[in-house]
């Protein structure tokens, strides 16, 4: 037994091995081709661009079996800059203005019936990005993979809903349920306005001497909660976004 057990442990210990000669082949591999597929260093772009987000919640319902979460739908339109430090070496930035949706909801279950009761919350932030890209370039096409963090504020949120409570029917009837919709008005005891978090991108460019075509894929991972000043037990809630744009940046000089 102990014989295997050591004939285990060193098949373990070569393969930790092949794999961090792979590891280290595969890195030495990319320096030494980056120089092959650069672009300019200096370089300084300057664009607009515009695509669609899908955005979900990150939270723990607990004990509220009832409770859920659906994901929400919206755009972004952005104003994107690059600044090339180094031929494959860049960094990103720029303005953001994109909706950050979703739709919670609540499920009530008892002998005689089931109640369900929900709310579409449609929110704007104003987020500024900041990434550190890695592209690879092959004549007018350039690859890009890049990451980084950004901070943003929640600018507004647009809500509608059904809730318990008392409602007039067309026929003058009192009804269970009351249904609203307006914006919401922050508190500031209880909404945090600033969010934080990562962020992961990769893209596909087109140049046509000094402008670019741009498909973009990001993925934004919220860090801080978007309450605040809530109790103990209750759950953390981070937005996150998926997004997909395609823009068009310009060369406003640098290396050529």
């Amino acid at each position: 037994m102990q014989a295997d057990g050591k004939v285990n442990e060193r098949n373990i210990n070569k393969q930790r091995f092949t794999m961090k000669k792979l590891t280290a082949i595969v890195i030495l591999t990319v320096l030494l081709l980056a120089p092959l597929f650069s672009r300019s260093g200096g370089d300084r772009y300057v664009g607009l661009s515009a695509g669609y987000v899908y955005s979900s919640i990150s939270t723990d319902t607990g004990y509220k079996t009832g409770q859920s979460y659906a994901p929400g739908h919206g755009f972004s339109i952005s104003i994107p800059m690059v600044f090339q430090v180094h031929d494959n070496i860049g960094i990103e930035t720029g303005i953001d203005f994109l909706q950050k949706n979703f739709k919670s909801s609540y499920t009530s279950v008892s002998l005689s019936d089931t109640i369900q009761t929900y709310e579409t919350n449609i929110n704007s932030y104003i987020e500024l990005p900041l990434a550190l890209s890695l592209s690879l370039t092959d004549g007018r096409m350039s690859a890009t993979l890049g990451a980084g963090g950004y901070f943003g504020f929640w600018a507004a949120s647009y809500r509608e809903g059904k809730t318990m409570g008392s409602s007039i029917s067309l026929d003058g009837e009192k009804g269970e349920f009351g249904y609203y919709s307006g914006y919401h008005e922050f508190s500031d005891r209880y909404d945090n306005r600033f969010a934080f978090g990562l962020l992961f991108r990769s893209s596909l460019e087109y140049r046509l001497d000094s402008v670019v075509l741009m498909l973009r894929l990001s993925y934004r991972m919220g860090i801080t909660d978007m309450r605040k000043g809530q109790k103990y037990y209750a759950p953390v809630m981070r937005n996150n976004a998926l997004i997909a744009e395609c823009g068009i940046m310009y060369n406003f000089g640098g290396g050529k």
